[in-house]
């Protein structure tokens, strides 16, 4: 059991710090010192920066510029809201062993991955005499990272670096370590339709507008019937597969030839013919549906025809697109098809952008830090790990790539049964003590 990991995680996971939550500044503010004080006792020289984001950002800084290396190390310690409670089996905001995994909200996304790389880092005696680390942890990356990249921008001199460290991306299995080499970008909208001033009673039904009849009609325009999403531009710009990237989704058939029972699902959907199911998540863009409401939907019966519905979509882009296009591609979409006799409104939220790693114009400092990290999972976890693009995406990697022109190091050691911003949340304790194995190998040798 990893008694120092579950030591410093319990009372990490307590600390609510929902950024999602108007109601959370205050916990945040709490999370923010806990990370602060964390790192300030481990010989950091810790600032707490509030001026963009909506919760502070932790600077901490150890080592001299004339060090063999100098690496920045990403993490959040923002969580995703704990709804639905029903389904949980243990209190989310406490730490809980059952069968040999720690439960509770953010023990795989972020903050377990994220203590263990600090653990690690601070321990090291070579990493400390021989390397220079900038270790930045924000609280609204589930928001979007609102501020972070304005933060970037103005205090880039002080924070070049060769290569930057991230915990927070997924791996196909807890025996199977992944180093990600790709991230789709983000662009969050809200879609408001309003087909007059209140509801009516339903017996007025077949003459009054429904507005939740007719956004779900707006939205299902959006796709095709055969899956592709419909917005004229959408899939512009996207990049070509290498060989190398579609092996690596083969090897994910093979090492789960039933992918549909680990996700729960009764089938994969083939958007096109020549990209398989597994890879469509990580190729290609998506446009998703994350909620919809409107009119009653409490106990009992309310007969009445809806004036006003609402829902949240996300779109994923992926490397080579433009976000702001496909963000105006959307929005225009949608107001184009709204029937003349409601309104509607689109929303749309801070784009994040795609990332791929640029191996042509990588430096040498940045291939070395990554080849050590690969050597450092080979020894623990008994394999090589596997070389993946992922379907998911953070925005301040594309940041850091925009304006700092760093580029990431993304190792991913949460699999998908650990059921990240669902219930139930989950971290494997043995996966935890073969990642801290894995980070104390990669700190313990020098930089070169």
């Amino acid at each position: 059991m990893d008694g120092a990991l579950l030591e410093i995680l319990r009372p990490a996971i307590a600390l609510r710090g929902v950024s999602a939550d108007p109601k959370s500044g205050g916990e945040l503010q709490e999370t923010a010192k806990f990370f602060g004080h964390f790192l300030g006792s481990a010989g950091f020289a810790v600032r707490l920066c509030g001026d963009h984001s909506p919760a502070p950002i932790v600077w901490a800084e150890r080592g001299n510029w004339d060090a063999d290396g100098v690496l920045l190390l990403y993490g959040h310690y923002d969580v995703q809201p704990p709804e639905p409670v029903e389904p949980w089996q243990s209190d989310p905001f406490s730490v809980t062993l059952r069968g040999g995994a720690i439960y509770g909200r953010g023990v795989a996304d972020d903050k377990g991955p994220l203590l263990a790389m600090l653990l690690e880092l601070c321990r090291s005696e070579m990493a400390a005499s021989h390397l220079r680390t900038i270790v930045l942890l924000e609280g609204g990356e589930e928001i979007g990272s609102p501020g972070f990249a304005d933060f970037l921008r103005e205090r880039r001199p002080q924070l070049r670096s060769d290569a930057a460290l991230v915990l927070d991306t997924g791996c196909p299995d807890d025996d199977l370590p992944a180093l990600t080499t790709g991230l789709r970008g983000v662009i969050p909208f809200e879609v408001h339709l309003r087909t007059g001033s209140r509801d009516i009673h339903s017996g007025f039904g077949g003459c009054i507008p429904n507005a939740v009849q007719e956004l779900v009609h707006l939205c299902g325009q959006l796709h095709g019937k055969k899956g592709p999403v419909a917005v004229p531009g959408f899939y512009d710009g996207i990049f070509t597969a290498t060989g190398e990237e579609l092996a690596a989704f083969e090897l994910l058939e093979k090492l789960d030839p039933r992918p549909q029972e680990t996700f729960g699902v009764k089938c994969l959907r083939r958007i096109f013919p020549s990209i398989p199911p597994r890879a469509t998540h990580a190729l290609l863009p998506a446009l998703e549906f994350n909620g919809i409401s409107g009119g009653y939907a409490g106990v009992g019966s309310k007969t009445i025809i809806p004036a006003e519905a609402m829902a949240k979509i996300t779109v994923r882009t992926v490397q080579g697109q433009c976000p702001e296009r496909l963000r105006s591609a959307v929005v225009e979409f949608l107001v184009k098809r709204c029937p003349r006799y409601a309104e509607v409104s689109v929303d749309a939220g801070i784009a994040g952008p795609a990332y791929g790693i640029d191996w042509g114009n990588a430096t040498e400092k940045f291939k070395g830090f990554f080849h050590r990290m690969e050597c450092s999972l080979a020894e623990a976890f008994g394999r090589n790990p596997i070389h993946l693009r992922e379907g998911g995406s953070i925005g301040v990697v594309g940041a850091f790539k925009e304006i700092l022109n760093l580029d990431s190091i993304l190792v991913g050691v949460v699999p998908p049964s650990a059921n990240i911003h669902g219930p139930n949340e989950n971290w494997k304790l043995e996966t935890a003590a073969k990642t801290r194995r894995a980070l104390a190998a990669f700190f313990g040798a020098r930089p070169g």
